[in-house]
């Protein structure tokens, strides 16, 4: 069941909603937009009012699975499309968050409040929708508090004062996740947006836009990196990494200059920059501190040919220092910024 009451608002109200702690002249009402009944808060003058909900308590266990999604437009006061960038954090220009705060022995003089662990549940995709909607994704594992809480809150950050902000759908359901697979949407047929991949941005910047691939297919499309550690990742389930566990990345990948727009060829056989296949990255953290990264070059499934989609294949054996890691990322970065990637059908599995 979903843990947010009333998040498609067809019911035409804006019941269990309200405008934040601090909500000033902020207001909430439903309107139609697009066809449908939508969630608007106009009349914001600060970046901490946002639509808010006390969701649903009791129903969660520590380390439950959950996925967060929404779809939502930042407007200019007229109503026009406010225009973000989802790889900046704080600012005008930075993209809402979806963040989830804990409140346990609320009201009591024991209470103890706790936002959720690295900050946010859901983060805004790159790209729109092709009705001018931004779509949110996130999954994250119940901690202690959120077990346990009394209240849980759910807000959005990140939205400039002054701007109205709209949500058509938000949902956080409970996901029943294995360990078999470990990327969400490595098929990247999900809606109309990369959901769930994120950029890594080493100083620079990335656009990834979901591209179709032949007739029926979709596909990743990593362009715009200014630096070499620019790509592109996704943050996977740490307790499936168990030490001395081996484990394999597939997917199809092709390189395109990002002047000429014409294909290229990578030599698998060298580590160069300008030669070599982009390599994959691993990275973990323990307690808020990053404490390993390695590097993990191609193998070449079938040979490689600049005119198609090559199969590509990396494995990895789990040491100790990444199989005590609470947060560990996967992803494809640290090759030249003079090419463009495009990846499909990209899967980590246990060998």
């Amino acid at each position: 069941d979903d843990l947010v009451f009333n998040g498609d608002f067809r019911g035409g109200s804006s019941v269990f909603w309200y405008a934040g702690l601090n909500p000033g002249r902020a207001t909430l009402d439903i309107e139609r937009f697009k066809g449908r009944k939508v969630l608007r808060m106009t009349k914001r003058t600060h970046v901490s009012q946002s639509p808010t909900q006390d969701i649903r308590i009791g129903c969660l266990e520590t380390g439950d699975w959950l996925v967060a999604l929404a779809r939502v437009r930042v407007e200019n006061p007229d109503g026009t499309l406010h225009s973000c960038d989802p790889t900046r954090v704080g600012g005008n220009q930075a993209c809402p968050r979806m963040k989830l705060k804990a409140f346990v022995d609320f009201g009591l003089a024991t209470q103890f409040v706790a936002t959720h662990d690295g900050g946010s549940i859901a983060i805004t995709d790159h790209g729109l929708s092709g009705d001018g909607w931004h779509t949110m994704t996130g999954r994250f594992r119940a901690n202690r508090a959120e077990a346990s809480a009394d209240k849980l809150q759910l807000f959005f950050d990140q939205i400039p004062g002054g701007k109205n902000f709209v949500i058509s759908t938000v949902s956080v359901r409970q996901s029943q996740e294995t360990c078999n697979q470990l990327f969400m949407n490595g098929d990247f047929e999900l809606a109309e947006t990369p959901q769930f991949w994120r950029t890594w941005v080493a100083g620079g910047g990335a656009q990834l836009t979901r591209v179709t691939v032949g007739e029926d297919n979709h596909g990743l499309r990593v362009s715009m990196r200014r630096y070499v550690g620019d790509g592109f990742h996704q943050f996977v389930d740490p307790s499936c990494l168990d030490a001395g566990t081996s484990w394999k990345l597939v997917g199809r990948m092709k390189l395109i200059d990002r002047n000429s727009k014409n294909p290229l060829l990578c030599d698998a056989s060298t580590t160069s920059l300008n030669q070599g296949c982009p390599p994959v990255r691993l990275a973990g953290w323990r307690d808020g501190m990053k404490t390993m990264e390695s590097r993990i070059d191609v193998q070449s499934g079938d040979g490689w040919s600049p005119d198609r989609f090559n199969r590509f294949e990396f494995s990895f054996v789990v040491t100790s220092t990444l199989a005590v890691c609470d947060r560990v990322s996967i992803g494809i970065r640290g090759y030249s910024t003079d090419w463009e990637l495009l990846v499909e059908n990209i899967v980590v599995r246990r060998n």
